[in-house]
């Protein structure tokens, strides 16, 4: 069944409640489509530059980072601007994490998610991700614009035998209707939930 809520989903994060409101601001502009990636001013979103990502999704198969904040490469430990994202994705998650981008991005429609990560160095964190579509100003393809933030404070993993290379893990996904509905329910995981968010 598909859960409705209302245009004001209540995020953890302020940044990503942040983001929203500028987004749907943006969205405002274009009723009959979503908002151009050259619509973005900085200007007006400087405190949450450090925390955005955006996916380019034009090239099938790949999303391409194309922005990654300083906050972002400093949690990660290293800059993967220009990178394809999956190549830091585990194999077995690589076809699951495309398609929710490419499905978000495509359909579109927007995506929020809590994740949980630990690292090599034994750090684990728990943050919360909110998506949105753009187009490319210029060829029209595909893109999606994160805003990934902590939700609580980094914790640190000690007992080396429980500590594995890479984990990640997504307990929480919400697809949010931006006013073109939300992929089919067959298109969804089994740990998604569809939400849905009209501009008030």
């Amino acid at each position: 069944m598909v859960q409705q809520k209302s245009h004001k989903t209540a995020f953890r994060s302020p940044r990503c409640q942040a983001l929203s409101d500028y987004w749907w601001n943006l969205r405002a502009e274009t009723p009959d489509d979503v908002p151009t990636r050259a619509m973005i001013d900085p200007g007006q979103i400087k405190p949450l530059l450090p925390y955005l990502v955006i996916h380019d999704l034009a090239t099938p198969g790949k999303s391409v980072l194309r922005l990654v904040g300083t906050a972002i490469a400093a949690r990660f430990g290293v800059d993967p601007t220009g990178r394809n994202y999956l190549d830091f994705v585990s194999s077995e998650r690589q076809a699951e994490a495309y398609h929710h981008l490419y499905s978000t991005a495509t359909h579109p429609c927007g995506m929020r998610v809590i994740n949980h990560a630990r690292y090599q160095s034994g750090k684990w964190t728990i943050a919360e991700a909110v998506g949105f579509p753009l187009r490319h100003h210029n060829t029209g393809g595909p893109l999606m614009l994160f805003l990934d933030d902590l939700v609580e404070e980094e914790n640190y993993d000690l007992d080396q035998r429980r500590r594995p290379v890479e984990l990640f893990h997504i307990p929480e996904r919400d697809y949010l209707d931006v006013g073109f509905g939300v992929p089919n329910p067959p298109d969804q995981a089994d740990d998604d939930r569809s939400t849905s968010q009209h501009e008030s």
